[in-house]
């Protein structure tokens, strides 16, 4: 899914496994899952409300040194970093969101991660950028959960 092999390319590689491995359950536990319908909207207070079938099993705000971390690659200046991990029809879909202070720096970082992967899987609604990552056979539902996403 990431369309060129560069620096920066493996960076957005290793973001998001530094991301996925930082959820609260490792990858997350089916025991451990909260339903969909009990997500908050207000991303700053939990996972981005995806469609009724989308279930949550693993969701961290990263603490604010990861963030400075992830900052610092991305060079970017980031207000917070959430991961949420979704399990969809039996298939596993990671939705990080970065929130960013203003609309220039919105700019940048989004110009930044377009390097690294194709816009469609990427989405930027004012200052939080949605990152869509998963295995290829999760293209449509990645697709599903960015249009999802868009229309809010």
């Amino acid at each position: 899914m990431i369309r060129r092999t560069s620096v920066i390319g493996m960076a957005a590689i290793a973001l998001a496994c530094f991301l996925s491995a930082c959820s609260p359950s490792g990858g997350g536990a089916a025991d451990d899952a909260v339903p969909a319908d009990d997500v908050s909207v207000d991303e700053t207070a939990g996972a981005p409300a995806m469609p009724a079938d989308w279930e949550v099993v693993a969701d961290a705000e990263m603490p604010a040194n990861e963030v400075q971390t992830i900052s610092a690659n991305l060079d970017a200046d980031l207000t917070s970093v959430r991961n949420t991990i979704y399990m969809v029809r039996g298939k596993r879909v990671q939705v990080n969101v970065m929130i960013v202070p203003d609309s220039a720096t919105a700019d940048t970082l989004m110009a930044r991660l377009l390097t690294m992967k194709g816009e469609e899987f990427l989405l930027r609604k004012d200052l939080k950028i949605y990152e869509f990552v998963g295995t290829n056979d999760v293209i449509p539902e990645m697709a599903e959960g960015r249009k999802h996403l868009d229309s809010m």
